[in-house]
């Protein structure tokens, strides 16, 4: 409710840690409440004006310098249990937020 309620672009998010929420934020379907907010991508598109990640590097060359833990997880390969999507998780919802 508060995305919803806030001015238009009036809306800075800081992305700390796992991007699971954000990435939930953006495939949220259309409110089946009857209150008419739009699906999650509409509504950030709307809403919010700018979005900050905290992260090192996002797509560097691996063998130079690896990414940093929330682009990369444990390293694409690994196995680190339930943190393996992690790197995934975050470039998709990179990929998928609406461009500015």
């Amino acid at each position: 409710d508060a995305l919803a309620t806030a001015a238009d672009a009036s809306v800075v998010i800081a992305a700390i840690g796992f991007a699971t929420n954000l990435r939930d934020l953006l495939r949220s379907p259309r409110d089946s409440d009857g209150d008419g907010l739009p699906p999650g991508v509409e509504l950030v598109r709307e809403k919010v004006r700018r979005l900050v990640w905290m992260g090192g590097r996002a797509r560097p060359v691996w063998s130079i310098h690896p990414p940093e833990w929330n682009f990369a997880a444990c390293g694409g390969e690994a196995s680190c249990g339930p943190y393996s999507q992690l790197g995934e998780i975050t470039n998709v919802t990179l990929d998928e937020w609406p461009a500015a």
